[in-house]
C-alpha cells in the first residue's frame, strides 16, 4: 500500500475538531476536491455514505464505510475506489483541552501494480494536498 501522513497541531480542543471531522456534510467546506456528500443519519461503525470528488479532474461518486469511531479520539473510513482498489483513511487526535495534535493517514492500493507505479505518486500528492488544505482551512476558521 502507498501511504501518506500529515501530523499537525491545532489550537482548539479535540471536541471542537471532532465536531468538524465527524460530520461528512461539512467536508465540501474543508476537503479540497470534495464537492458534495450523500449521507442519511449520523455516523456509526459500518455505516456507508458517499461523496462526490474530483479524481484527476473527473467527478466520481465514492463510497466510504465507517470502520473506526471513537469520539474525540479516532475516525476511520474504508473507501472503495470507483475503478478498483481501496483506500484506508484514519484520523487520530490527542488533546489537552486547549490544543489538539492531529495525525492523519491515508493508505491506498489501486489494485494493479502498474497503476500504483504510474498513478500512485499523483494520488499520493493529491491526498497530501487534501489533508494539508483541510487542516489549514480549519486553522483559519478556528483562529477567528
Amino acid at each position: 500500500m502507498i501511504k501518506t501522513k500529515v501530523d499537525e497541531k491545532l489550537n482548539i480542543p479535540a471536541s471542537s475538531f471532532w465536531v468538524l471531522i465527524a460530520n461528512p456534510a461539512c467536508y465540501p467546506k474543508y476537503m479540497k476536491f470534495v464537492t458534495k456528500v450523500e449521507i442519511g443519519g449520523k455516523l456509526e461503525v459500518g455505516k456507508a455514505w458517499h461523496d462526490w470528488t474530483n479524481i484527476l479532474v473527473v467527478p466520481m461518486r465514492v463510497k466510504h464505510v465507517v470502520s473506526k469511531l471513537e469520539k474525540n479520539r479516532e475516525l476511520g473510513y474504508d473507501v472503495a475506489f470507483p475503478l478498483g482498489g481501496k483506500m484506508l483513511q484514519r484520523v487520530r487526535m490527542e488533546g489537552n483541552g486547549e490544543e489538539t495534535k492531529v495525525f492523519g493517514e491515508m493508505m491506498f492500493d489501486l489494485g494493479n501494480p502498474v497503476f500504483n507505479f504510474i498513478i500512485g505518486p499523483i494520488l499520493k500528492w493529491r491526498f497530501e494536498d487534501m489533508l494539508k488544505t483541510a487542516i489549514n482551512r480549519i486553522k483559519k476558521e478556528t483562529a477567528k
